[in-house]
């Protein structure tokens, strides 16, 4: 078992742009309304769901504001929530193209080129984006996650580690503990994993899959004793 996609559950705030939302990987601008009035018109309808209508107001926006990038990012998180993903790409590659190092559309190029099981383009975007953005918390979680789907465990094994060491904000640290000791657990190392597991319940005692995780690591294995034939 390698560590799955769960960025939206351990990274809690993506990016300066943005803030997470319940859906996978989908981050809406954190601009709101203002005096009852939105900043980017299909921001409330995006936040609760309704997506059709919030593109029915974004795209006559942009036609008239072509130059407001967040406006495109929250039309691509649209399409991305809708599963639009060739939409959703057309819409991160104009991003790039007015703004080629904008770190948020390569994050979230790569999220959906891992959702079509292009991880190798997906480690990619990961990576621009981690060279644009060294803070990029978002970026790292998920490139660790694309390289353990991908098979590159240590790799993944060094990229968690970096993200505890730096403790940054917004991060649930007992799911990236409970994925790096999954992934320990793989190279042999299951001491460690067992201490990783440890540190993940002291940080939330109800983390259930950690909790059962280590109970298995520190239960005995049975072992048989041969038999020897009796002599007659």
């Amino acid at each position: 078992m390698v560590a799955g996609a769960v960025v939206s559950a351990v990274v809690l705030a993506a990016s300066p742009r943005a803030q997470t939302t319940t859906s996978t990987t989908i981050v809406v601008p954190s601009t709101t309304t203002t005096n009852a009035e939105e900043a980017i018109p299909g921001t409330s309808e995006l936040r609760r769901g309704d997506l059709d209508a919030a593109r029915e107001k974004l795209v006559p926006y942009i036609a008239t504001n072509p130059l407001d990038m967040d406006a495109r990012y929250l039309l691509g998180l649209v399409e991305e929530r809708a599963g639009d993903l060739d939409a959703a790409i057309a819409v991160y590659e104009e991003i790039l193209a007015v703004d080629p190092r904008d770190f948020e559309a390569r994050f979230h190029l790569g999220s959906i080129m891992r959702r079509a099981g292009e991880l190798e383009q997906a480690i990619g975007e990961f990576e621009q984006a981690l060279q644009l953005n060294g803070d990029f918390t978002a970026a790292r979680v998920a490139l660790a996650e694309t390289l353990a789907m991908s098979g590159d465990v240590d790799r993944a094994i060094r990229l968690y580690f970096g993200v505890i060491e730096a403790q940054p904000m917004g991060v649930h640290f007992d799911q990236i503990r409970y994925h790096l000791a999954l992934l320990l657990i793989q190279v042999g190392q299951p001491d460690n994993a067992a201490l990783q597991l440890s540190k993940a319940l002291v940080e939330n005692p109800d983390n259930h899959d950690a909790r059962a995780l280590l109970e298995e690591l520190l239960t005995p294995t049975p072992t048989t004793v041969p038999t020897t034939a009796s002599s007659t």
